[in-house]
């Protein structure tokens, strides 16, 4: 899909939209985010021919009806001195889907922020086998992507212990409590033992 998208393009894609997709992003204009409410000027609802063409003879000849509806809604534009259409028709008998197309047909042109107005998102999120697919994904393994991120997670708890361990001066502080960690102690009564004469080593016999 390329953006800007041809004309063609974006109403094949609001054809095949998904229902609800095209309902939320039209309601979110209709109620004031996208400062629109324009005038239906057309709803129909009908039926139309399948018409494919022979392979042998080259004559063309209808496959069937199927169903279809489509909407054309108008909005003023003052500043412009123009009314501004939008459009959408769909397979099927589905006229809130043709009525909140047509809306976000008309104001994807935009240039204010509100999602409703930007091309891409639109049309990228309202492509219901693309979204449902990849959602639905996410069921399958992921043994590999779960594993490597333990690994790594593992890899820094045990970098921190061991910054933890040779860090003889980390003290923390609450309160009036100073904790000095296990490590400072050790080497404390280390040193003691080192610097205390022969004579008075029998005083550090006793439990410290």
């Amino acid at each position: 899909m390329a953006f800007p998208a041809p004309r063609a393009q974006r109403l094949q894609s609001l054809a095949r939209a998904d229902t609800g997709g095209v309902l939320a992003l039209g309601y979110a204009s209709m109620r004031g985010y996208g400062l629109v409410h324009p005038t239906v000027n057309e709803l129909r609802l009908g039926y139309a021919d399948v018409r494919l063409r022979h392979p042998i003879s080259g004559d063309y000849f209808s496959a069937g009806r199927v169903r279809l509806s489509q909407t054309e809604v108008a909005n003023t534009d003052a500043g412009a001195g123009k009314l501004t259409l939008g459009f959408t028709a769909t397979l099927g008998w589905n006229e809130v889907k043709t009525i909140a197309g047509a809306m976000l047909d008309l104001e994807m042109d935009a240039t204010t922020p509100h999602p409703a107005h930007n091309e891409d998102f639109v049309l990228y999120h309202t492509e219901a086998v693309e979204a449902s697919g990849f959602c639905i994904h996410f069921k399958l393994p992921h043994y590999v992507t779960f594993n490597s991120g333990l690994d790594a997670l593992r890899r820094s708890q045990e970098s921190g212990v061991r910054s933890q361990e040779n860090s003889g001066d980390t003290r923390h502080e609450t309160g009036d409590t100073r904790i000095v960690t296990l490590n400072r102690l050790r080497r404390k009564c280390v040193s003691m033992l080192a610097a205390t004469p022969p004579a008075s080593t029998h005083i550090l016999t006793q439990p410290i």
